[in-house]
């Protein structure tokens, strides 16, 4: 497997390029989540942040599939696990988060 440098080198492209939308709307999102949090709406920041964080996930890891298709290379299985481990982890945190207010009520 090449590392992020080479394929960078051979799709002429800078990786900050290719997810560049992302990191504006996650910086945007993360801004609306600041000001959530600090006006204490604890429930609408952390739904806020549990959905950005899945669809900027899948979008990420969707772009990187996308990336490797075009130079004729695998998809490596290793990417495919790490994601669907983060999507798990997030609706663990989700239950948790849930979990935690009826047990506080």
């Amino acid at each position: 497997m090449r590392d992020f440098t080479s394929l960078n080198n051979e799709l002429s492209i800078n990786l900050l390029e290719l997810f560049r939308y992302e990191i504006i709307i996650l910086g945007v999102v993360l801004s609306v989540i600041l000001i959530l949090y600090l006006l204490k709406k604890w429930d609408i920041a952390f739904y806020t942040l549990t959905a950005t964080s899945l669809i900027t996930c899948s979008v990420f890891f969707g772009k990187l599939y996308l990336a490797f298709e075009k130079i004729n290379l695998d998809f490596p299985t290793d990417y495919i696990i790490i994601y669907f481990f983060t999507i798990a982890g997030i609706f663990l945190l989700v239950r948790w988060y849930q979990a935690s207010n009826r047990a506080l009520q």
